[in-house]
């Protein structure tokens, strides 16, 4: 639901499948349970730092092969110029995947452990107040608003999460000069009945995971320039999916074999994995 945040006039809304919600749970779990596909999916940063690898490793002359682009040679040398183009630009952006899909896997692996690179979030007694209309009315919400906004100097709020429980406590989250940190690296959390301030988070009293912790999605994902960074991050992406097909183009062109190859078969249980599951994903939006 959309509502104007000054007026609190309900303006529209959108379905819970978008176009964002589809690539979001195909790129993250592969439209699995959290596991096995969050796993599956972090643990490919290992075959692409292979890739990375062996890709260097088999390039001859990386400064001409940087500017290279020769078209009227035949489909092979072309594409295995485009390969080589698109792999070496890319060099930073493919590092930079590999990084943060290794610390997902890291953080992921941690919280299965029993261990959260996040301080868990405070509580409160019993709050009978949480189910009082009065609590979500707009002279009480600007109240807690301005106090939390007084609790970090130079930040501004981005999300509020209201108490989901009995004992949960009213949270605000948001960013400060550092856009490169993401917007939930500042938390300020409040008591729905009182209005006090329990606990604040910011980078100064982080321990080092969770200040880690707070790089990997901005980086990860390029949206802490605006549409500057989201564009720059968009082409490499598609450079770096285009290195998928022009790697298999090249492949077909030197061995002539359509034949299902062992690394395909080995792929295979992971995509009828994902198609048996998308079939329960798509019915939880429909």
């Amino acid at each position: 639901m959309h509502v104007d945040q000054w007026t609190y006039e309900v303006t529209g809304d959108i379905p819970l499948l978008t176009i964002q919600r589809f690539f979001r749970d195909l790129h993250r779990y592969l439209f699995m349970p959290v596991i096995p596909g969050l796993p599956i999916v972090t643990a490919f940063a290992f075959i692409l730092l292979i890739s990375v690898y062996t890709g260097l490793k088999t390039t001859r002359n990386w400064k001409v092969a940087l500017w290279r682009l020769r078209v009227a040679q035949g489909t092979r040398v072309f594409l295995s110029d485009l390969h080589k183009v698109f792999g070496l630009w890319g060099l930073w952006f493919s590092t930079l995947i590999i990084i943060t899909g290794i610390w997902y896997l890291f953080e992921f692996s941690a919280r299965v452990a029993g261990f959260s690179l996040e301080p868990p979030a405070p509580k409160v007694e019993y709050v009978t107040a949480v189910k009082d209309a009065n609590m979500l009315s707009v002279n009480r919400f600007e109240s807690a608003f301005e106090k939390a906004q007084l609790a970090i100097p130079n930040w501004t709020i981005t999300t509020v999460q209201l108490p989901r429980a009995d004992t949960a406590v009213l949270r605000f989250q948001g960013m400060s000069t550092n856009p490169v940190l993401r917007d939930r690296a500042h938390k300020v959390y409040m008591d729905p009945t009182t209005l006090e301030v329990l606990a604040i988070q910011q980078p100064e009293n982080m321990a080092w995971g969770n200040y880690l912790n707070e790089y990997a999605d901005p980086l990860h994902f390029g949206y802490f320039a605006g549409i500057t960074s989201k564009l720059i991050w968009f082409v490499f992406g598609l450079a770096l999916t285009g290195l998928s097909f022009t790697g298999v183009m090249l492949t077909y062109k030197r061995t002539k074999s359509k034949s299902i190859t062992g690394a395909q078969l080995a792929t295979l249980p992971i995509f009828c994995l994902s198609a048996f599951y998308f079939y329960f994903w798509l019915a939880r939006y429909t």
